[in-house]
């Protein structure tokens, strides 16, 4: 499944007309929205709007190792479980084929997707890592994926899966300020989801802290002939399970 067309880049260099214009909308794109001026915000917004995905584009999601566990179990789930319901389905970051084509190895992929938990024990590639899993599919009319317009929010990992519940800001005039660019951000967007918030390096600007732009999909059915890849340090791929909506997941 190869991903055709535009990358992000080359639109902004139809939108953006002069170099010094796209090298600065990069820089704010990539930036925490906590960061961001009213007038930077509703610029990077403006742009953003204008890279769009759906009907035809085929989409990436990188994979943590217990996604792919839970894809493709040792043991079959038991018919009608949350697991096996959770096997045909995607939900979640993406980012469109085009954009990560040049960057498709795993630390080309942690760095232009920002995936460096700083030791959290979150990401999907630890540093280092050799190998990366990547689940790709085309989208169609039945899918639906929103900008995640926001920013990020003071939590900390709990090392189970999920954040602590708990903030940790200074004071209450630092969640205010946090509170108040992200809904900055979402405004300037014109989101009509909920404002999105997450632990840095979420940066809420519909980009990841590597400049590629990323979207939310929406929880839904997976498309028959998703395929997942294994992509190596030397930018070999290789395929490694495609998925048909009659018969579940096939592990080459």
């Amino acid at each position: 499944m190869a991903a055709q067309g535009e990358s992000y880049r080359q639109q902004i260099e139809h939108i953006l007309p002069t170099e010094a214009d796209r090298e600065r909308y990069h820089e704010l794109s990539k930036k925490l929205s906590t960061e961001l001026s009213p007038a930077e915000a509703q610029h990077v917004a403006d742009v953003r709007n204008q890279i769009t995905v759906g009907n035809g584009d085929i989409v990436t999601k990188v994979l943590h190792p217990n996604a792919v566990a839970g894809y493709l179990p040792e043991t079959p789930h038991a018919p009608g479980s949350e697991a096996a319901n959770r096997q045909g389905s995607v939900a979640g970051s993406i980012a469109r084929g085009v954009d990560v084509h040049d960057i498709n190895t795993p630390m080309g992929l942690r760095d232009g997707l920002a995936l460096d938990d700083k030791g959290a024990g979150w990401t999907p590639i630890p540093a280092n890592a050799d190998t990366a899993m990547q689940l790709r599919y085309k989208m169609n009319d039945g899918m639906d994926a929103f900008v995640p317009y926001g920013g990020p929010e003071k939590r900390v990992w709990d090392g189970t899966g999920t954040f602590d519940p708990q903030t940790h800001y200074a004071n209450a005039a630092e969640k205010a300020e946090y509170d108040a660019k992200a809904q900055q951000m979402h405004d300037a967007g014109g989101g009509t989801e909920p404002v999105r918030r997450g632990q840095d390096p979420f940066t809420g600007t519909g980009s990841t802290g590597g400049g590629v732009p990323e979207w939310i999909a929406k929880p839904g059915p997976l498309p028959d002939r998703a395929e997942m890849w294994q992509v190596d340090k030397d930018g070999n791929e290789q395929l490694h399970a495609v998925y048909d909506s009659r018969y579940g997941w096939f592990k080459l």
